[in-house]
């Protein structure tokens, strides 16, 4: 439900404001974002297979670092053509450290 609701306004501002986006864009480029409708659902155990084969190594409960998730952001975008995704089924464990 809720990546459906930012599918929602990602689709709202894409269509009501694309001129505003495009006068932006002149002064701060950046490549368009992409999403995909309904939005993209990985299990936490894909993530880390997606990380492991880029060469990361993280254990199976492990948190992801800043520059894990960000590598994962990059990787999804290649494979998936997305810059929005959800990553879904975290490990109890890795909750336990928050």
């Amino acid at each position: 439900m809720i990546g459906n609701m930012f599918t929602y306004i990602f689709r709202g501002l894409k269509n009501n404001y694309s001129e505003l986006i495009k006068t932006v864009g002149k002064q701060y480029p950046a490549d368009d974002f992409t999403f995909l409708d309904p939005p993209l659902r990985l299990d936490f155990g894909q993530g880390l297979k997606m990380l492991r084969e880029a060469g990361v190594e993280i254990g199976d409960e492990d948190d992801l670092s800043t520059p894990q998730e960000k590598l994962l952001g990059k990787l999804v975008k290649v494979k998936y053509d997305t810059d929005f995704y959800i990553l879904d089924k975290y490990p109890l464990a890795g909750l336990r450290s928050i």
